[in-house]
Formats: C-alpha cells, sequence, structure tokens
C-alpha cells in the first residue's frame, strides 16, 4: 500500500451530541467526512457533511461536527436539523455546511465517487485493496486535536440483489459508523484480473455502516460433558464491515432542498459578481447564527 495523501485524512470531521463534548472529546459518538458537488466557475464547490443517519438519530438530530484546526487544536460547528437530508433506508445523512474559515480541512469531490459503471470499467471486485479512515475508539483517552487512523482491507463481495453493501474484511468496530471507505488499485502484475488500461487512482466506495455479526451455541461443560445452552448465543464479530455503496448518496446530494439551495446559491453570487463584490454562504444562510460553538 502506498503512503495515503494526507488531504485524505483532513476530510475527517468527529461528531458529537453536545458542544461540551465535542470540546472536550467526551462521549464521541461516530465519524463524519466532507464532500463536494461542484458550481459555476464563480463559486467554489458545495461542501456537505455525510454520515450515518443512526448517528444522526441518536444525537437528536443535531450534532456538533469537530474540525482539525490550521495550526493545532480544534474548532466546532454546530449543524442543526433544518441542514439535513436523510435516508433511513439506506442509513445514510447529508447536511449543507459552513466551514469554519479557520479548519484544516479537505473535501471528496463527487467526480471520485464510485459508480456502476466505474466498477465495469475497472473490474472492482472482491480482493481489491481499500482503507477507512476514522479515529482512534478510545473512551478513556480525549484529544486536543482530530488525529484520524487509516484501517486497510480488502473487498470481500460487492453489492448484489441478496446483499446492498460493499462487505469488507475491514476490523470494523463501533465507532467508525460514517467514515469513509476508498477502493485503490495496486500496480499491474503477473496474471492479472485488471489490464493497463484498466487501472485506476482511487475512488470513494462507499460509507461504513456497521459490521456483520455472527452467533455461536454456548457450551458449557457439566460432569465432563459438554452441554449447549438452549436460551442464549453468543455474538461473535465477524470484522467484516458494511459499506453503504456512495452511489447512495447522489439522491440525497440532489435533493430538491439542496438542489434549490445551490441555484439560489449561483444566483445571487452572479448579482454579486455584477456588482463587484462576491460574498455567499456555502449552506446558503440556513441558521447562520447558530452555527458555530
Amino acid at each position: 500500500m502506498p503512503p495515503v495523501d494526507v488531504q485524505y485524512m483532513k476530510t475527517i470531521v468527529y461528531l458529537y451530541a453536545s458542544r461540551e463534548n465535542a470540546v472536550k472529546d467526551s462521549e464521541f459518538v461516530a465519524t463524519g467526512f466532507l464532500v463536494s458537488v461542484p458550481a459555476s466557475s464563480t463559486l467554489d464547490s458545495f461542501i456537505y457533511l455525510v454520515t450515518n443517519w443512526h448517528v444522526l438519530k441518536h444525537c437528536s438530530w443535531t450534532i456538533f461536527a469537530r474540525f482539525g484546526r490550521k495550526g493545532g487544536g480544534t474548532v466546532c460547528v454546530r449543524v442543526p436539523r433544518a441542514r439535513w437530508s436523510v435516508d433511513p433506508s439506506s442509513d445514510l445523512a447529508v447536511a449543507a455546511i459552513n466551514v469554519p474559515e479557520k479548519a484544516d480541512h479537505a473535501h471528496i469531490p463527487i467526480e471520485d465517487f464510485l459508480t456502476k459503471e466505474k466498477i465495469g470499467k475497472h473490474k472492482i471486485g472482491p480482493g481489491d485493496e481499500v482503507f477507512l479512515i476514522s479515529r482512534m475508539v478510545m473512551p478513556t483517552k480525549q484529544t486536543k486535536g482530530n488525529f484520524a487512523i487509516v484501517r486497510f482491507g480488502n473487498v470481500a463481495m460487492n453489492p448484489n440483489v441478496h446483499e446492498p453493501y460493499f462487505l469488507v474484511e475491514l476490523r470494523s468496530m463501533g465507532g467508525h459508523s460514517g467514515s469513509p471507505v476508498l477502493v485503490y488499485d495496486l500496480p499491474y502484475h503477473w496474471e492479472s484480473v485488471r489490464k493497463h488500461d484498466e487501472s485506476f487512482r482511487l475512488f470513494l466506495l462507499g460509507i461504513n455502516c456497521g459490521h456483520v455479526r455472527d452467533y455461536s451455541p454456548i457450551i458449557g461443560i457439566m460432569n465432563g460433558k459438554k452441554i449447549q445452552n438452549r436460551k442464549w448465543l453468543s455474538q461473535e464479530h465477524t470484522s467484516i464491515a458494511e459499506a453503504q455503496p456512495v452511489w447512495k448518496l447522489m439522491p440525497l446530494l440532489n435533493s430538491k432542498k439542496f438542489v434549490a439551495a445551490r441555484k439560489k446559491a449561483e444566483a445571487e453570487a452572479r448579482e454579486q459578481l455584477a456588482r463587484g463584490s462576491l460574498v455567499y454562504d456555502l449552506a446558503c444562510r440556513a441558521e447562520r447564527s447558530g452555527d458555530k460553538c
């Protein structure tokens, strides 16, 4: 695996249920990350925060997102209910967000999203290398900065009629919900399925939503004999992550609310540009007064 570009680490945001928890790094809930939709040549990209719907629900629909700060430390933003578009059926939530000027951040453009067409073109499937960007989930240890970690693995199964997720061998664990999962290509080698002209650099494969659990019988020993517990089973961790395919994000990013907001911002930008002063709010001024912690 070649070194991961530090810019991908800066796409990560840590999520909390309250401002106090975000400041103290207490009761960390989950991870989110930033994606972008291109604007006209007049504007920069529109930036959105992505996480799981179950994370937003856990936080009672208002999340406090913590960014790394330029020069060290952190900066926090409140993301209220009005900002979100959700799809409970795919466990996804997307919010228009004003990224603080002091935040040291990056975002993944939709041009880097994996599509069904790209899967066919590049023959992406079981065995391909992936990595997840998140954080160390350590309830007993608080941090004064956002320090991303990377976990590596392989695609185990592509989505199909029986399985809606990418199944990924990734040593997934609680707290990694909402993390981006990216797929990359290794150099062409002997008898590779992928030819030179089918290679690719990096795609956002999906969003980590959880992990596959399995159950096994509980066996006890009595008088030298094995006895199975008939009431209880033992839950086992399979280490297989469930990554929601990234193309499930597109209906949310193109929801009526977001499309209308982008059109409004573009129109205002053109008007301001004609007047010679271009200033616009990336999230279209919604709940502006309540953004920063």
